[in-house]
């Protein structure tokens, strides 16, 4: 019995110092520069007069499925995001999203039509010269599928807030932070 509770101790020490070293991994991209390319094909539903002033926003929120990933399989999971989406399109000058989408060039075509027909309301955006990627390698090669940037397009804040409940914590208090 002893000898499994040493093991347990062991096991949540292990635990704790890897949760540790990845807290501090991701808080090593603070405030890092990401390039957003301005070549990036737009894909909307609608006008895409919102894609206009996304640049201006107090916040960019990024999430990029890169073309190793299931695109398919991203694009049906946009409707998680509806309650962000609608957040920013009533508030483009608080936070602006870019939903960045990496394709290659066989596959362009399905995936254009699958954005236009995701049922969102807000730009999509279609990577297909990897120029997101090329522009941000530290951030791709780093593993990073979502992150925050402020106004200066610095790193604020990395992870999905969909998935974590502390990224999602952080997330709300940098934006409740600015509006005050």
């Amino acid at each position: 019995m002893v000898l499994k509770l040493e093991n347990l101790k062991l096991f949540f020490l292990c635990f704790l110092l890897l949760f540790c070293s990845c807290q501090r991994n991701m808080n090593k991209y603070n405030g890092l520069i990401v390039d957003i390319p301005s070549g990036l094909d737009c894909v909307a539903m609608q006008d895409d007069t919102i894609a206009v002033g996304m640049c201006r926003s107090n916040y960019k929120y990024i999430v990029f499925v890169d073309s190793l990933s299931c695109s398919s399989c991203s694009i049906n999971q946009l409707p998680r995001w509806l309650s962000l989406v609608n957040y920013a399109a009533d508030n483009p000058e608080q936070l602006s999203l870019y939903f960045i989408f990496e394709s290659k060039k066989e596959f362009v075509d399905f995936n254009r039509e699958s954005l236009f027909h995701a049922n969102i309301y807000y730009p999509l955006f279609l990577d297909t010269c990897t120029m997101f990627r090329s522009a941000n390698t530290y951030v791709v090669n780093g593993g990073i599928k979502s992150l925050m940037i402020d106004s200066a397009n610095r790193i604020v804040l990395v992870g999905d807030i969909l998935r974590s409940k502390r990224v999602l914590r952080e997330f709300n208090e940098i934006l409740m932070n600015n509006k005050e």
